[in-house]
């Protein structure tokens, strides 16, 4: 009995993982941890697309195990962050409306006026949709193909050999 009591944080935290396991789900929580982690961690945006992570039904452990793995990568696109960031204040109009955005209340603590911030939410725009859909398509795909698996391994064998 004492031991089962100490297997109770580890069934919780396994709960996580097999909460919500459709593949939309799974593939919203991918999409949605790939924009935390790719996201500079000293913003707001980071706080909006977290609290958008916690309140959809998608599965969070997959979403923050993305978001974790991504975070680590994050520092070796900051050059490529950076290079989208300044090609886009290039576009005068785009300059021109962060500057006037700036004059809003919230908006500088987005940190928009930072090119690494900038390249890397457009970055995590441009990733969205491509992240989800393929992860989507692959999981409905290996959920077929488990499906099938399954199904030939519960039927009955119909012709016996007389040996």
């Amino acid at each position: 009995m004492l031991v089962l009591r100490y297997l109770q944080p580890l069934r919780n935290f396994l709960r996580v993982f097999s909460a919500e396991r459709s593949p939309r789900q799974i593939a919203g929580a991918v999409a949605l941890g790939l924009s935390v982690g790719l996201l500079p961690k000293g913003s707001l945006l980071v706080a909006v697309v977290t609290c958008v992570l916690f309140s959809l039904r998608v599965n969070l452990g997959i979403g923050l195990l993305v978001a974790f793995c991504v975070s680590w990568l994050s520092p070796y696109l900051a050059p490529l962050n950076h290079g989208i960031g300044v090609r886009l204040f290039e576009i005068p109009t785009v300059y021109h409306t962060v500057q006037d955005l700036y004059d809003w209340p919230l908006v500088p603590w987005t940190s928009l006026n930072n090119t690494v911030v900038l390249g890397s939410v457009c970055l995590a725009i441009l990733l969205f949709f491509p992240a989800f859909h393929l992860t989507e398509s692959a999981l409905s795909r290996l959920q077929s193909l488990a499906r099938n698996w399954r199904a030939k391994r519960r039927e009955p064998v119909t012709e016996w050999r007389n040996v």
